[in-house]
């Protein structure tokens, strides 16, 4: 008899998770789900673990043969590659972030920090000896307005029924769907050419911050308040802001990157694994 294939996916109760789980089993897997969170209800198919890899790294079930979808953040994956359980792995696919490009000369420290963190993870996967990775940086993510991100801008609309911008906000995005990169991860685990690769995963569209922010008023049947600020009155309202607890992780520098362009190409995923992501058409779905 065949025996079903396992995939392991750390970070399984994020937001690419939520879309990745269920590929998974319809692909034909068995799924064994490992997150910090308490598991969620029991799905055939899918065995959920709690379990925090930054503190128990040496619980991490790895499996021969197995396939390991690394959703957690990619500096907690080095600690994890000691095992030599990893080297029989089918495929390892880890999620870094393009800020590890585009945050490295920021004037923040702890957004240099970030990148510093993403770089030397990223470098520790290369020098492992291990040729089944391929390590994936999205750039922003958004889906079930439940982000970090569009999900924020949508929260900040609906409480002020407005939105600030500094300056015209012309800076380029390119939001990606969390379902996108979720059927990603299973085009390239189908690939080998994706073996010891590096992709950037962006959106299917470019469109400024402006623009993006409209959309996302238009989505909400809400009138286009969009109101452009001098960068003095912007710091004195996040100083206000930060006071309370959901918007103490904001910091000016996010706000000056409006005027930013952050865009790269997802070409070589494209060429590579047929990676072809939807446009910013629904960004609250």
């Amino acid at each position: 008899m065949t025996q079903t294939p396992l995939a392991i996916v750390s970070g399984a109760s994020s937001l690419v998770g939520r879309y990745l789980l269920p590929r998974l089993l319809v692909a034909g897997y068995r799924v064994l789900a490992l997150s910090r969170h308490p598991a969620p209800p029991a799905q055939p198919g899918i065995e959920w673990l709690q379990l925090d890899i930054g503190e128990q790294v040496k619980a991490v079930p790895l499996a021969d043969g197995a396939i390991y979808i690394h959703l957690a953040p990619i500096w907690l994956l080095p600690a994890l590659l000691a095992s030599p359980h990893c080297a029989q792995l089918q495929r390892l696919v880890a999620f870094s972030s393009t800020s590890v490009l585009s945050k490295q000369t920021s004037p923040d420290p702890a957004e240099r920090a970030l990148a510093q963190r993403l770089a030397e993870a990223e470098a520790a996967l290369g020098a492992s000896g291990l040729h089944n990775w391929t390590i994936v940086r999205p750039t922003l993510i958004y889906g079930q307005n439940r982000d970090k991100n569009v999900a924020w801008i949508a929260r900040m609309i609906k409480r002020f029924g407005f939105f600030p911008l500094i300056g015209s906000g012309a800076g380029l995005r390119q939001p990606v769907h969390a379902d996108d990169l979720a059927a990603a991860v299973g085009r390239i685990v189908a690939s080998p050419a994706t073996a010891g690769r590096i992709y950037e995963l962006s959106g299917g569209e470019t469109l400024s911050y402006r623009a993006m922010v409209a959309r996302i008023f238009r989505a909400q049947r809400l009138p286009e308040r969009i109101v452009s600020i001098p960068p003095w009155l912007f710091a004195a309202l996040l100083g206000v802001l930060r006071l309370l607890p959901r918007f103490r992780h904001l910091h000016l520098e996010m706000a000056y990157r409006m005027n930013h362009d952050l865009c790269f190409s997802h070409a070589s995923a494209s060429r590579d694994f047929g990676y072809a992501p939807r446009r910013f058409d629904q960004p609250l779905d």
